[in-house]
């Protein structure tokens, strides 16, 4: 879909990258990408202080949600461009599906 970036895209950048989860509290509770700040539509006041602290200049934006047919991270990314002005926002083809695999093969990596 437009706007999404693949992980290898993403992998690619030499510029910072800020990790947003739009998917429920729950959910980012249970588990998250390292790093990534929650940011959903539901608690979005609540949530956005701090992005807009946790972002500088130069630093792209990456949001994911559960996988594919999730709508949530376009909907996060299309908000924050629009109440922000930021531009440099991308939606991960393939979402936490996709990085939970990356999570779990680091983690192993690090056990005995």
């Amino acid at each position: 879909q437009q706007g999404e970036v693949t992980l290898a895209t993403v992998r690619a950048w030499s510029a910072d990258v800020l990790w947003l989860d739009a998917r429920q509290a729950e959910a980012y509770e249970s588990d998250h990408y390292p790093g990534a700040l929650p940011l959903n539509e539901d608690e979005w006041e609540s949530l956005l202080l701090p992005v807009l602290e946790g972002w500088l200049p130069g630093t792209k934006i990456v949001v994911y949600c559960d996988d594919q047919a999730c709508r949530a991270s376009h909907d996060v990314a299309d908000r924050l461009r629009e109440e922000t002005g930021w531009e440099d926002i991308h939606v991960l083809h393939g979402g936490w599906a996709l990085l939970a695999g990356e999570v779990a093969e680091a983690s192993s990596g690090d056990t005995p």
